[in-house]
């Protein structure tokens, strides 16, 4: 980019990142920033601080239809806004509050950016349109069935048949991307949880546990976003990012411990016992999460060259930073 360069003219070849302020959508803005692409931040509210941006006003995917002039001139857009899991819901509808959002918000967005001649779309789902488990040895691939089993996961999978049909009908390359947990710094929720009990020293009841799980950390994930908006990764397809190969919750906890300069330690509990004492402490759901298998393949991720930028221990080093 040079200095004789106009705005629009920079702009017709930004890239635009919906949730712009999330988590995710932070992660991307970054990205771009640092790898020299020109990026339009869509969220409520400005950008802080407010480079390395152009910020454009999305005041929420409910109801309203985006005006089309809001995307002209963007080659692609990823789309990261979403209503994401909530423990505790307390819509009166559940799955409609989702739907509204992340199925008829996120196709009224797409038709928006298809109509002022975005050439890629990309949809940040979630692994949870697969399922909840995978068997042993069992990986999800991207082209196996969709089970999704809650409200969450019911919206996204809608959204992405949704989606795959705008494709066909006007011509806009759509890709989406099932993330399995996605951690990094300020994380939340059960993965907080866990590091939170690994940062404690306290001898863990995960000793006999041989599980597999896929993680991603949020700047490997912002990698694949960031390379496929600029067309430095194949779109069109269904892609699912991990970090390598999935590893127990106990080897996930022992490299929590070391990246906050702790030691875990472990003491083994027979799982039936485990099982129960999760139902009677109302924690059953966190223990499917945190112990169960969630495995996703990677050969398609070698296929087309993408290879994560940091791996698990690097990843959990940069996440619990600040704690050490």
């Amino acid at each position: 980019m040079t200095g004789l360069e106009s705005n629009s003219e920079r702009i017709a070849r930004a890239v635009g990142v919906t949730g712009a302020n999330g988590f995710v959508g932070s992660a991307v803005i970054r990205w771009l920033a640092a790898n020299g692409h020109p990026a339009v931040a869509f969220a409520r509210q400005a950008l802080s601080p407010p480079e390395p941006a152009i910020w454009r006003p999305l005041a929420g995917l409910e109801g309203a239809q985006p005006t089309v002039d809001q995307f002209r001139d963007l080659r692609s857009l990823i789309h990261c806004a979403a209503r994401v899991h909530v423990m505790r819901d307390r819509a009166a509808d559940p799955l409609d509050a989702f739907r509204e959002i992340n199925c008829r918000g996120t196709l009224r967005l797409a038709r928006s950016a298809a109509a002022a001649r975005v050439e890629h779309f990309i949809f940040v789902s979630t692994i949870k349109v697969m399922g909840e488990q995978t068997s042993d040895g069992k990986p999800f691939r991207p082209h196996d069935e969709t089970s999704p089993q809650d409200p969450y996961g019911i919206s996204k999978a809608e959204a992405e048949e949704e989606l795959t049909q705008l494709a066909t009908e006007t011509g806009m390359t759509v890709t989406i991307v099932r993330p399995v947990l996605v951690y990094g710094p300020g994380v939340r929720a059960n993965f907080a949880a866990l590091a939170k009990a690994a940062r404690s020293g306290l001898p863990l009841p995960l000793g006999n546990i041989a599980n597999q799980r896929s993680f991603v950390f949020v700047d490997n994930l912002a990698d694949l976003l960031g390379r496929l908006s600029v067309g430095k990764l194949p779109g069109g397809r269904i892609y699912l990012p991990s970090d390598g190969p999935p590893v127990s919750t106990r080897h996930l906890v022992r490299e929590m411990a070391r990246a906050q300069g702790r030691k875990a330690r472990f003491f083994p509990v027979p799982w039936s016992l485990a099982n129960l004492v999760a139902k009677l402490t109302k924690k059953d759901e966190f223990l499917r999460r945190m112990v169960g298998n969630l495995e996703v393949d990677r050969e398609h991720l070698n296929a087309v060259g993408w290879v994560p930028p940091f791996d698990l221990a690097q990843g959990l080093t940069r996440t619990f930073a600040e704690t050490r």
